[in-house]
Formats: C-alpha cells, structure tokens, sequence
C-alpha cells in the first residue's frame, strides 16, 4: 500500500497498549512499519500492566492492547486471540559476584537483595511460584517498584536481582544498548502466562488500528498461538 492512500484511510488517531515483552519485541517494529507507510498518522502508546491495559479498553480510550486477561474483566467484551507466553530473565549489574557462574541456582539467588514490581504482577508472582515450586521460601530482602527505570539505577549500585521481561533484558545487554547487565543463567525457567490481542466487541477498530493489527500478526505476534478462545 502506497503511503498516499494509507495516509487517507489512516486519519483518526489510533490508541493501543502492551505489556512489556510485546511491546519491546513487537509493537516498535508494527508501529515502525506503519509511520514509514503514513507518516502523519497519529499512534499512542502506553506500555502498562494488565490492569491498566484493560481498564482503558474497557473504557474505549484504547484501540486494541496486547495483555493478559485478569478475572475483573468479562472476557465476553473482548475479541480475543491467543498470543504467547513470556520468559523471565534474572537482571543483575554485569559484576555482580554471580555474573559469571556457569549455571544460578535460585537458592543461590536466596540470600540477594531483589528489587520487584508489586505484589500481584505476573512476572513477581511467576518468580514466587518458581521459589515455592522448589520448596523454597520467597527471597526476604525485597525493594518494591513498578518503575523499570528505577529498578536499573538500583542494579546498578547494587548486588541486587531483579526479575524482568527476557525482551527487556536482551534489549539492555546487548548492542546498540549494552548497559552493563547480566541476564544470569539460571538453572530453572520462569515463565509468565499467556497474553492475548484484545479488542471491544461493541467498537470497530479504525482503519489504522487494522492497520496496526495485520503488521503485528505479519511480524509473528501470534505464530505460536494455539486456535481462538473465548474463556478466561
């Protein structure tokens, strides 16, 4: 499609919101795509937990969000399809006194000071749930933050441990970033659920939120998805 006629069928503005991990890895490059085609279109977006995902699409103050589906929220509003689950990586300044171990043990990891989102966010409780399907007790020395900004000045004037998005983490170890962290190779994955590509069944999507959507699905957002669901 030319950017003359994508522009004309792009004109209303368009809202939409991730989680991180899809934000990081797929939204920049749809978004990309899309701005080369129509450079005047006008696209907004928040990367924001569940909660706030959802609380705005519900609200119609966004066009369609890349999130998980929390039991507050009917399900039977949504169009819904199934993308992927999300790896968490365990974030470290790269002189950490574990950075260069061969293989992390989170019983290792126990007597570290860590640095979490609050109680409640899937990657914390993913990490938890790995502690406790180990049979250890949670890490007692926590700093709470939702803030991924603060979380990476901590870490780096710290021993601390942070749990974060794998996307995250491979975006800050490795060039053109390089910020000086470790993702530290630890002996048992921690994974987050599933998360989903939601849009309001009572509100059409704008012809550049489709827009959007196709070159999400075009860039692999859903390959590994199993068939459509409508549960929660």
């Amino acid at each position: 499609m030319s950017c003359k006629t994508c522009t004309r069928g792009c004109a209303a503005p368009c809202g939409l919101g991730a989680v991180t991990r899809p934000a990081v890895r797929y939204l920049v490059t749809a978004v990309r795509q899309v701005k080369e085609e129509a450079p005047n279109a006008v696209i907004t977006v928040d990367v924001l937990p569940s909660r706030g995902l959802l609380t705005q699409l519900a609200a119609g103050e966004m066009d369609f969000v890349l999130s998980r589906i929390l039991p507050e929220f009917d399900s039977r509003d949504f169009n819904i399809l199934p993308l992927q689950d999300d790896k968490v990586a365990l974030l470290t300044r790269a002189g950490h006194p574990l950075a260069r171990a061969a293989l992390v043990t989170l019983a290792e990891l126990l007597g570290y000071e860590w640095i979490m989102q609050q109680r409640g966010a899937p990657i914390r409780e993913a990490t938890l749930a790995t502690f406790a399907g180990l049979g250890l007790s949670e890490p007692a020395n926590v700093v709470n933050s939702p803030s991924t900004l603060l979380t990476l000045a901590y870490l780096g004037q710290s021993d601390a441990v942070a749990p974060l998005s794998d996307e995250v983490a491979e975006l800050l170890i490795r060039p053109p970033v390089g910020a000086g962290f470790v993702a530290l190779p630890i002996a048992n994955d921690i994974r987050v659920s599933r998360y989903y590509l939601l849009d309001l069944k009572r509100r059409s999507l704008s012809p550049l939120a489709r827009r959007l959507r196709e070159r999400l699905l075009d860039g692999g957002v859903a390959s590994a998805s199993p068939p459509l669901i409508a549960d929660r």
